[in-house]
């Protein structure tokens, strides 16, 4: 119901009340307040009316709430036939049409026939297919041939391929040896004997230098008696001076064995270090790669006195092979133009196929007419549009922007099917606005499974829960008009009422939205408002 209406009803209502407080002569008692200007005096008059008055009157108040709302959208459009849905048929080759089984309207499956087309240059190139698939007989037979010589080759081939095999098992020994010295290496079976070596060295430099302080103590103790009994006149000056000698060369090989020592002791440090440093396994690591590499080198010789050998074959074969990938190729090619040919049938007869299931929407063509498809535009035959959805465009001004998202319901009904409603979602919503309308474009995917909607038909488009938002609301039986205005009388406490301009929007059932004018959990007069307003103008 309109509100204005609701306005009157309840105006009638409160004059019979009017009436009947008089003659019961209940007291009605009021105050009114003047704003700044006399024309809003009225609008801003508090009025207090007693319990007494309330209760017969049978004044009601509602909160202002705050709630969600689904907003809906009513807006044109017109419907779109989807241009991936869509597919316009050009014949691939020139020809006669023999035959034409679909009328525009018509509906057709995938892969249907919907004409038949005998052409001459279809029948060329069936020729070149038989031709193509001979020449790659002919070239499989010949490939085979060489690769057999290939295989077996000559002597000069079977003694390169001896040399090789021996090369390769020489490769493959030198392997296991080094993986073999490097396992050794790596628990340290290279160094051991080098070390024991310098030690048993140093051991007998040391015997020996002891030894010879030994002897040259003792030709020591020889010459002292010498010098004592030359003293005493009893040795002879030979026996002096041959002590002497003897000392001497005793002290000289204690210098040399003292010098035998300490190269003994630098030995055993140098090869303790060497053991450390692991340089006796690194030198038996080194030495066997360097039989592999050996090995490998000669592997390497001898693959490639296999290619020296072989490279006449393998021209040959290589030639043969070059030739059969072209006639593969050729016989691929001819493959390909008879598939997109829609393989043709005997004497060149082509198949006009659908390639979707849809509908006919344009014919161009007919039983004996001839066709070309080498011109600038291709002769279009038939137009097949698959119509199960369609677009349906609409335009949105800006201020209802914010309602709308991809994804949110849409509702269509056009003038051709009343009452009939087709069912969607929003598809896509423009980036951009149109600088002149201010207007951006909506599409919606309508199920249209029936094919009714057709391209171009006008449609009344409705928006529906594409996004919710919260707003005030209260009873629309508070609303109450007054001119170009709406008010309400808020209840400021128990028996006195002050009268408030609003903004309303739009309304949800029993409930209107409120613009402006109110705050949340403030309460206004939601039955008996005619009346508060009455007793507010005496």
């Amino acid at each position: 119901m309109n509100p204005r209406n609701r306005s009157r009803k309840q105006l009638g209502l409160s004059l019979v009340i009017v009436l009947a407080t008089g003659v019961m002569g209940f007291t009605l008692t009021r105050q009114a307040h003047s704003t700044s200007t006399g024309k809003e005096s009225l609008k801003s008059a508090t009025v207090t009316i007693s319990a007494t008055g309330r209760k017969l009157v049978g004044i009601e108040t509602a909160p202002v709430l705050r709630e969600g709302f689904s907003e809906t959208l009513h807006l044109t459009g017109q419907v779109v036939y989807p241009l991936e849905n869509t597919v316009k048929i050009s014949p691939r080759l020139a020809g006669r049409v023999q035959a034409v089984s679909v009328r525009v309207g018509d509906p057709v499956r995938a892969g249907q026939t919907l004409a038949l087309l005998d052409s001459v240059d279809a029948v060329a190139a069936q020729n070149t297919a038989r031709q193509n698939a001979n020449k790659l007989r002919l070239a499989q037979e010949t490939f085979n041939r060489t690769e057999r010589l290939y295989r077996l080759g000559t002597s000069e081939v079977s003694t390169a391929l001896a040399n090789l095999d021996q090369a390769k098992a020489r490769t493959a020994f030198t392997k296991e040896t080094l993986a073999r010295i490097r396992q050794q290496a790596g628990i340290g079976g290279f160094t051991q004997k080098p070390v024991e070596d310098a030690k048993n060295a140093l051991v007998t430099a040391k015997s020996t230098l002891a030894q010879a302080q030994s002897d040259a103590a003792l030709a020591a103790r020889d010459h002292n008696r010498k010098v004592k009994l030359i003293e005493i006149g009893i040795a002879s000056r030979s026996d002096l001076e041959a002590s002497e000698n003897v000392l001497d060369k005793a002290k000289t090989q204690v210098e040399a064995a003292g010098e035998t020592v300490a190269l003994a002791q630098a030995a055993l440090n140098r090869e303790q270090k060497a053991f450390q440093s692991n340089l006796y396994a690194d030198g038996q690591v080194r030495s066997a790669e360097s039989d592999h590499r050996q090995a490998q080198l000669q592997q390497e010789a001898a693959e490639r006195s296999v290619k020296l050998a072989q490279i006449a074959i393998r021209r040959d074969l290589q030639q043969a092979k070059s030739d059969l990938l072209a006639a593969q190729s050729e016989t691929e090619n001819s493959r390909r133009t008879l598939e997109m040919l829609g393989r043709p049938g005997k004497e060149g007869q082509v198949k006009i196929i659908a390639p979707l299931s849809g509908i006919v929407t344009e014919r161009n063509v007919s039983a004996g007419q001839v066709v070309d498809q080498s011109q600038m535009t291709p002769w279009q035959m038939f137009t097949i549009v698959n119509v199960s959805s369609v677009f349906v465009e609409a335009d949105i001004y800006e201020k209802d922007i914010a309602l709308v998202a991809p994804g949110a319901p849409v509702t269509v009904t056009v003038t051709a099917f009343p009452g009939q409603k087709f069912v969607g979602t929003v598809y896509r919503i423009s980036p951009a606005l149109d600088s002149k309308t201010r207007a951006i474009k909506l599409r919606a995917r309508i199920e249209n499974p029936t094919g009714s909607l057709k391209d171009g038909m006008y449609a009344e488009v409705t928006v529906g829960e594409a996004k919710k938002r919260e707003a005030l609301s209260i009873p629309l039986t508070a609303v109450q008009h007054e001119g170009d205005s709406d008010f309400v009388y808020v209840e400021e406490m128990a028996g006195k009422y002050v009268r408030r301009t609003v903004t309303i929007g739009d309304t949800r059932g029993e409930k209107v939205i409120v613009l402006g004018g109110l705050k949340p959990h403030e309460k206004v007069v939601s039955r008996g408002g005619l009346f508060v307003s009455e007793q507010g103008k005496e």
